[in-house]
């Protein structure tokens, strides 16, 4: 992992400490004044479905390095996501106590973009040599569930201070449909008196080049800020490092080989909401809310290659050849940002 990437990861998991810390300033005041709060009024409860539509983007980058060879494919995430959201929460006063969400979402149109697939020669002591590139339309289908709590630490006029656990279930399914570019070739492998010979050959077909399968499995403890200037107005933030289990899925079709790795990799999401309400009414309250949210992944680990039938145009059966350890990175930084509506009903 990079430095960078370290410091973003750590970087959030302080601004996940700070709520524990701030909360333990203020745990005696506000015990007391929780227990008031119930004590002088009743708890309510308030719930609320609401649909949203989303503008994705973004980008996963799935690199391998084996002996010699580097190789990255990176795919688009560019896309318009439809999706709805259930949340409930426990009231004391006009404060939230407890909440809890549910959501689940799915691409309407995208992605928007083209797959690249590079190749390089890597050798020790020298720059790598890129010998392969092309790319192709790719065709996704997406799925994504979240569901979370969170528990009011303390509050201070206007502002309130949540912990937050949260759990994510992503899924993204994309088929390069064709492919275009060059390569380059060996034509002579040379001796001690000429170097090796190559030519640069373009690359173009039509058939299915890859299918790529994703899952990751998030686990997330964080914090989220809540700031209501005006009754109508609020503003929540949230930060959250999380730990995150893949499992990777990629059939080159072209050549019958099937290449698949797991394991555990870091992350971490931040997000900003702005809502609007309206309306007088005790018991219900439309608003209309738009968000940004931020979230990017990182896992380093090992991939196991499988030829399942022999290789087009090498002369040879690769049947059940098999290869392990191979070294395997996966990158992805996705950004939203959605518009939704509902109406609060308590």
């Amino acid at each position: 992992m990079n430095v960078w990437k370290l410091c973003v990861v750590l970087l959030l998991l302080l601004f996940s400490l700070v709520p524990l810390s701030l909360a333990a300033q203020e745990q005696a005041s506000n015990t007391l004044e929780i227990e008031r709060e119930f004590s002088e009024g009743e708890a309510r409860r308030g719930f609320t479905v609401e649909p949203y539509l989303k503008v994705k983007f973004g980008y996963t980058n799935y690199v391998l390095l084996a002996t010699g060879i580097k190789s990255k494919l990176k795919f688009p995430l560019n896309s318009l996501v439809l999706g709805g959201r259930y949340r409930y929460a426990v009231q004391s006063g006009e404060v939230d106590e407890w909440r809890f969400q549910l959501s689940a979402e799915t691409t309407v149109a995208g992605p928007w973009g083209l797959m690249k697939d590079h190749d390089w020669y890597v050798f020790s002591g020298y720059p790598p040599v890129k010998f392969s590139y092309t790319e192709s339309e790719v065709e996704m289908a997406y799925f994504d569930i979240n569901t979370s709590f969170e528990k009011r630490l303390f509050s201070r006029s206007d502002f309130h201070l949540y912990s937050r656990a949260k759990y994510g279930y992503q899924q993204i399914e994309q088929d390069a449909l064709g492919f275009n570019g060059w390569q380059y070739v060996l034509i002579s492998e040379g001796d001690e008196e000429t170097n090796p010979t190559f030519e640069l050959v373009p690359m173009d077909s039509d058939l299915t080049a890859l299918e790529y399968k994703i899952i990751y499995h998030s686990f997330g403890f964080g914090g989220r800020f809540d700031w209501s200037p005006f009754r109508e107005v609020s503003l929540s933030v949230g930060l959250m490092p999380q730990l995150v289990y893949l499992q990777d899925r990629d059939d080159h079709v072209l050549r019958n080989k099937l290449s698949t790795a797991r394991g555990f990799g870091f992350g971490g999401e931040g997000d900003a909401v702005l809502s609007y309400s309206w309306g007088e009414n005790e018991n219900y309250q439309p608003y209309v809310s738009l968000r940004a949210q931020l979230k990017y992944i990182w896992a380093n680990t090992e991939q196991t290659q499988e030829w399942y039938d022999s290789e087009p145009n090498t002369g040879e059966d690769e049947t059940g050849l098999r290869y392990t350890g191979i070294t395997h990175i996966v990158e992805s930084l996705q950004g939203d940002l959605s518009l939704s509506a509902g109406v609060w009903y308590r």
